[in-house]
């Protein structure tokens, strides 16, 4: 019979497990930067620059710096954005080198 019993509570055991628990910290993430291969980037922004337009510039209530690509068949989207306020190009370039800029792509 004992050993009825410990069969029984073994697969009870198995069946419904402890609950884990976890921390606040468990799940957390961490923002990492992609650094792009700047000549890759800048050889494809060249091959498709007839077919591209952008708009750079510093995002309405913030000093963010913003460059937004699209293809020039997607202009229409671009209205529907936030405006832009005029960024420098001292201040495109402060941006970048601080890896402060922000590039969206427009659909």
């Amino acid at each position: 019979m004992d050993e009825i019993n410990h069969r029984l509570l073994s697969e009870e055991e198995l069946e419904s497990p402890e609950p884990l628990e976890f921390g606040a910290s468990d799940f957390a993430t961490t923002q990492t930067q992609i650094v792009p291969d700047m000549g890759a980037l800048a050889s494809s922004i060249e091959a498709l620059s007839s077919n591209l337009v952008w708009k750079m510039g510093k995002e309405e209530g913030t000093e963010k710096v913003i460059v937004r690509m699209g293809y020039a068949t997607n202009t229409s989207s671009f209205k529907e954005l936030p405006k832009l306020r005029g960024a420098t190009d001292t201040e495109i370039a402060d941006a970048a080198k601080k890896g402060e800029l922000t590039v969206e792509w427009i659909d």
